[in-house]
């Protein structure tokens, strides 16, 4: 049996993050088909992949996966879970009547 008081469990890695020099697609560009965006300006909804035609809107401010290091993209996406999570729990329950 493997001693588990050694083991060590890897925690994510927070990151001070400059917003302003994110490279956000500007409003009325065409996203690129297929390829994974976050939108900053409505966190909760997680990496979507673009569609055929797909445009930023001027409510948006996605940012391109392939734009970010791995380290940047993953510390903005676990933000963006952490505010959906967030936001589910702040939702009042439905009743049945």
């Amino acid at each position: 049996m493997a001693d588990r008081q050694n083991e060590t469990v890897d925690q994510p890695v927070v990151l001070s993050i400059d917003r302003a020099s994110l490279p956000v697609v500007p409003a009325g560009e065409q996203l690129i088909e297929h390829e994974v965006y976050l939108d900053l300006a409505n966190l909760g909804h997680g990496p979507i992949v673009a569609m055929p035609g797909q445009m930023a809107a001027s409510g948006n401010d996605y940012v391109a996966q392939k734009d970010l290091d791995p380290a940047t993209w993953d510390s903005l996406v676990r933000e963006n879970g952490e505010a959906g999570l967030q936001a589910e729990a702040e939702v009042p329950a439905e009743t049945l009547d």
